[in-house]
């Protein structure tokens, strides 16, 4: 007969630290109901992520985009999570007509467009400022998408990551 001593993680090593749930996607702001962060923590979560999509929005509404989610950041700090914000690399951002937050998906371009890059890289950097309290940002080079053209290069990517690294570091 064998008998099995179930052991719970100790200080030397053994079990994770962090548990984590992407909890708002692009399509989704992060959620305002305090109890469905109380019931994330029943679950066993410690760490959220919360993806930022500010593209999906036109910019003379970002500034409300981003009180709302630095509202979720504080509530998520509050009922005692670490927050990460994930930041996707060739999204257009929305300018049409359409003036519903966060409704509209304009699509994404090859990260060899120069002036489409330069404006997600301006875009990108007012996210990191506004959301500035996340404990963490998880950036995305590939997703969603890639390079619809097909002719970027790691090194296209490998670039990108290291633009986005020295905005996180700002």
């Amino acid at each position: 007969m064998f008998e099995l001593e179930a052991r719970g993680p100790t200080e030397q090593g053994g079990g994770f630290q962090t548990v984590g749930l992407y909890a708002s996607l692009p399509t989704d702001p992060p959620p305002k109901d305090p109890r469905v962060y109380d019931f994330f923590k029943a679950c066993g979560y410690n760490y959220l992520e919360f993806c930022e999509a500010g593209f999906r929005s036109r910019p003379d509404l970002l500034p409300e985009y981003y009180k709302d989610m630095s509202s979720a950041i504080t509530l998520a700090h509050d009922k005692g999570f670490r927050v990460g914000i994930v930041l996707l690399a060739g999204m257009e951002q929305w300018t049409g007509p359409d003036n519903t937050l966060g409704a509209n998906f304009p699509g994404v371009f090859s990260p060899r467009d120069k002036t489409k890059l330069t404006e997600r890289f301006a875009r990108l950097r007012d996210a990191v400022s506004q959301l500035r309290d996340a404990d963490v940002f998880v950036f995305l080079p590939g997703d969603p998408g890639g390079d619809p053209e097909g002719h970027s290069t790691v090194e296209d990517c490998v670039s990108f990551c290291r633009r986005v690294q020295e905005i996180v570091k700002q």
